[in-house]
């Protein structure tokens, strides 16, 4: 990751996952992020997160609320 971000000196970092915040990999690759962008000098660049916020269940269990939130996620992702 650091020699490919070095190539992107203006880019910011965001780290998307469809599950839940407190389900996916955010807990286990945010600290590491900040580590990265700390070794290249970026200590005030916190990597972003895209998607769903902390939840008890991966689901909503309602097709129209988990299309909304996949949508809310890749525009997130994006922008």
């Amino acid at each position: 990751m650091i020699a490919e971000l070095r190539s992107y000196t203006n880019a910011s970092v965001t780290w998307a996952q469809e599950e839940p915040k407190n389900a996916g990999a955010w807990t286990h690759v945010e600290p590491r992020l900040r580590n990265v962008q700390a070794h290249l000098g970026r200590k005030g660049a916190d990597p972003a997160y895209a998607g769903r916020p902390m939840m008890a269940a991966v689901s909503t269990g309602y097709s129209g609320s988990h299309k909304a939130s996949l949508e809310q996620l890749l525009k997130d992702a994006f922008k």
